[in-house]
């Protein structure tokens, strides 16, 4: 026997994934539009959709700040043989342009908005090659006898 239906219940993880995809899909709609400034509206847990939309933007900018340095520095590994140089995107955080914010409003509940500032791209690889440089004295000097 069966019974046919419209939609395949997903278990939590899956539930999980689409909610975390629909979040990033409206902060990527808001970059593409050139919306500054955003609140999150519709069918969110709104108890938690501060800290996950943080999540997302951490990981989008991530992924942006891997595009962005690394075709500029292929190198790292080889500039000296053995020894490694190290720029990890937590360092530029600052740099992150969605900033995720919550207000608890007393008729309305939680509210969460997102604000998004152009991505600094020339700030990045500016500071970039400041640490880099400086990685490069402090291993010179580690060398000298």
């Amino acid at each position: 026997m069966i019974k046919q239906i419209d939609e395949i219940p997903m278990n939590t993880a899956q539930r999980r994934e689409s909610y975390r995809d629909r979040i990033r899909s409206d902060i990527t709609e808001a970059m593409e539009k050139g919306i500054g400034k955003f609140e999150f509206v519709g069918d969110y847990n709104f108890k938690y959709l501060a800290n996950y939309a943080r999540e997302e933007a951490d990981r989008m900018f991530h992924r942006r700040f891997k595009d962005l340095v690394l075709p500029h520095y292929p190198e790292w590994k080889e500039r000296f043989q053995t020894k490694y140089i190290f720029l990890h995107e937590w360092d530029f955080r600052k740099y992150n342009p969605v900033k995720i914010r919550c207000i608890n409003d007393e008729k309305q509940g939680k509210r969460v908005f997102c604000e998004i500032v152009p991505f600094d791209e020339s700030g990045i690889l500016k500071e970039c090659e400041a640490i880099l440089e400086k990685q490069k004295r402090e291993r010179e000097q580690d060398d000298e006898p």
